[in-house]
């Protein structure tokens, strides 16, 4: 590929991006602005010009799916071979880089790597085992602590002995925990990382390998990098590396999860000599939608600032919906979407984005009634699927006999006679004698001791298959045959039958795409690699990203379209302590974090943008009346198609009022409350209400067909 080639179609932006020669580069993406482009050219910018080799090139990615489309662009032009290309999560990258030199931190390499599901599943025996009572601390939230002190670069070891007694039982489970993991070799996502980071400061041979290899390091969405994460990154750039690093400061919404947004907004701390690039041309959204995106971020104070902009067209003005109640206002949505498919419109390019999942009911129920097919992105992935965790499980067993997590969930699936009461003992033996629950199978006389003789032969015909498909496993050289034989010798095809027909067809069709990803897998894989290990770490870490495309109206919540687009959007709820929600409210660090999930929200549509709001809506069992979103004040007014009349109140933030004597200001007289002063006024006709500091009472929302005040 020629120079010409790689710099066809880019920006001036875009292309000081991909060519520039500067060490460590900052380039602050907007949204729709191409920036897996610039990523995929500066790469081939590096090999072609820059005299790079692949196996010098380490690019780093949030999603499997990311990391696919990049390679995918680069092999479409490249001059060489990319095999020995690094690309991928900074999961799977930790991955390999364990593969090779685990045992230089007290791991076998092939330990097994365990998704979120396992780990918890582990967590709840641990707690069991400790007749911890999950009312008091549940497992979940040990999880959630144990995974926050591993991205935090802490180990057991390193936590305080005093502190209160709570998170001294986290800390003793944590102990516990670590033990456990390391005794069965399972490995959790967040300790593919912090063990990574440990080797790489324990072994500086092992650091300078890589320093000597990548001379170009290039990271995606670095707005979203974690402690860890940020850790991994300055232990594998050397001095003399380039560090090429892309993202959105205004699209950093991962903080909840550890995302650290000053990685980005203040890099200089870390390399003073950072260059900057703005990519500030949108090629997504109208200049309408754009405007409002701008408005609403510009009030945020933690930013580097930027404007989007495009050479497209103005378009529509965005619609803002003032509904009665949540029923007004996802009957208009509906209405609205039906009209749009009646013109030629298709449904899947229409998308429902809300803050929280427990919205979503209300939508689902009207395009339920409308006949029109809807799909709550975010689903279940395909490795989350119980039938795909029933045959990988299997899958782990054989490769590891000594998985308690596997060996659990399907010894009695699909069921064989061998109950709660017969694991409860298998359990207790385990524990007595310290071993793992294959091993007490596998010893009659452990057997004989605790459990009956119909329960010693259900173990024993399980412990007989389980020998007859490991065997099957080392003798084959297959992978897809292996999966198939998994499948078939369990039993969990046979098993898969329900009243409804579609969804027993769904499911074996699952485990027939399961047994066809053993082929791809297969072609990835080198030849002297341990096949059964790799492909189930590829099934934990898959991002599962292949049914995006389901026809029909897409629901999700705001945090789940990031990186997505649509050429109409409905941005619903939209109301204070729901969005910006109530957490967010006192905590600016949050509120601005809200306000760029707003940001996101409003830049996934490309055409028409819809928001709405309720001025009333029922949740938590009762009727709540709430002020629209302030980021809805934030819009300004000429961009604003108000589909019901309402006026803004520009001097009070959030209130909506119409022209009448209600007005902010206004002193009142109440029969039973007294005096007392307008503060805001919403709604409108019998729905309008206003909020009133009495001078007794303090203050108090009113509905002013009802509340017969007298102004004073």
């Amino acid at each position: 590929m020629n120079i010409d080639t790689i710099l066809s179609g880019l920006n001036a932006a875009q292309r000081d991006a991909v060519t520039t020669k500067e060490r460590i580069v900052r380039v602050i993406a907007g949204a729709g602005s191409g920036k897996t482009r610039v990523l995929v050219q500066r790469m081939q910018w590096l090999m072609t010009v820059a005299g790079c080799m692949p196996y010098q090139l380490l690019a780093l990615t949030f999603t499997n799916k990311a990391a696919q489309e990049m390679r995918q662009r680069l092999e479409q032009s490249a001059a060489c071979s990319l095999n020995q290309l690094w690309m991928g999560t900074f999961h799977s990258i930790c991955l390999r880089i364990l593969r090779q030199y685990a045992e230089l931190v007290g791991w076998e390499k092939s330990f097994i790597v365990i998704d979120s599901d396992d780990q918890l599943r582990l967590i709840k025996r641990l707690l069991q085992k400790n007749n911890w009572n999950e009312e008091i601390l549940s497992a979940k939230a040990v999880q959630a602590q144990i995974n926050a002190y591993k991205e935090n670069g802490l180990r057991a070891a390193d936590l305080p002995t005093s502190a209160p007694p709570l998170e001294i039982a986290v800390h003793h489970f944590y102990q516990e925990y670590e033990h456990i993991t390391r005794q069965q070799g399972t490995m959790d996502f967040a300790e593919l990382l912090l063990l990574t980071t440990e080797l790489l400061a324990q072994h500086e041979t092992v650091q300078q390998r890589f320093h000597q290899r990548f001379q170009a390091i290039l990271i995606d969405e670095f707005q979203d990098t974690n402690t860890l994460q940020f850790k991994l990154v300055t232990q594998l750039c050397a001095p003399e590396t380039q560090l090429f690093v892309v993202g959105d400061d205004d699209q950093s919404i991962y903080g909840w999860r550890g995302a650290q947004i000053d990685h980005i907004v203040h890099l200089e701390r870390y390399y003073p000599t950072v260059h900057t690039i703005r990519l500030e041309q949108n090629y997504r959204s109208t200049k309408t939608i754009l405007a409002a995106a701008n408005a609403v971020i510009a009030h945020n104070q933690t930013r580097l600032g930027k404007t989007l902009w495009s050479d497209g067209k103005h378009g529509e003005a965005i619609a803002l919906y003032a509904a009665v109640n949540e029923y007004d206002e996802a009957r208009y949505l509906v209405e609205n979407i039906a009209q749009f498919h009646q013109h030629g419109g298709a449904y899947d390019q229409c998308a429902i984005l809300y803050r929280s999942n427990a919205l979503s009911r209300i939508y689902e129920e009207a395009l339920i009634q409308k006949n029109i097919p809807y799909r709550i992105y975010g689903g279940l992935r395909f490795f989350e699927r119980a039938e795909i965790k029933d045959a990988l499980a299997y899958l782990r067993l054989l490769h590891y006999p000594d998985d308690d997590a596997a060996l659990e969930r399907i010894i009695n699936q699909p069921p064989r006679g061998i109950g709660a009461k017969t694991m409860e003992d298998v359990r207790l033996l385990a524990q007595r004698v310290q071993c793992s629950l294959w091993r007490v199978i596998t010893d009659d006389a452990l057997l004989e001791q605790k459990c009956s003789a119909r329960a010693q032969n259900a173990l024993r015909q399980f412990r007989a298959l389980i020998i007859k498909m490991t065997a099957f496993a080392e003798r084959s050289d297959s992978l897809r045959d292996i999966l198939k034989m998994v499948v078939d010798e369990s039993g969990l095809y046979a098993a898969l039958t329900n009243n409804n027909q579609e969804e027993t067809e769904n499911r074996r069709e699952n485990l027939h795409e399961l047994i066809a990803a053993g082929d791809y897998q297969s072609d990835q894989n080198d030849a002297d690699h341990d096949k059964i290990a790799d492909f189930l770490a590829m099934a934990s870490l898959d991002a599962g990203d292949k049914e995006t495309n389901a026809h029909g109206v897409q629901l999700m919540t705001l945090h789940s379209a990031k990186g997505l687009e649509f050429n109409r959007v409905y941005m619903v709820a939209l109301e204070e302590g729901l969005f910006p929600n109530a957490r967010s409210l006192e905590n600016s660090a949050q509120l601005e974090e809200e306000r760029r999930l707003a940001y996101v929200g409003i830049t996934r549509a490309r055409e028409q943008l819809t928001m709405s709001f309720a001025e009333r809506r029922r949740y938590y069992g009762q009727d709540n009346y709430a002020r629209p979103s302030r980021f809805l004040n934030e819009i300004p007014p000429e961009l604003l198609n108000m589909v019901r009349p309402v006026l803004f109140n520009r001097t009070q933030p959030n209130d909506i009022q119409e022209d009448n004597p209600w007005k902010t200001g206004v002193c009142v007289q109440h029969a039973q409350f007294g005096t007392g002063v307008i503060q805001a006024v919403e709604g409108s006709g019998e729905h309008q209400r206003a909020l009133v500091k009495f001078t007794t009472v303090g203050e108090k929302w009113l509905v002013l067909a009802y509340a017969k005040l007298k102004i004073l």
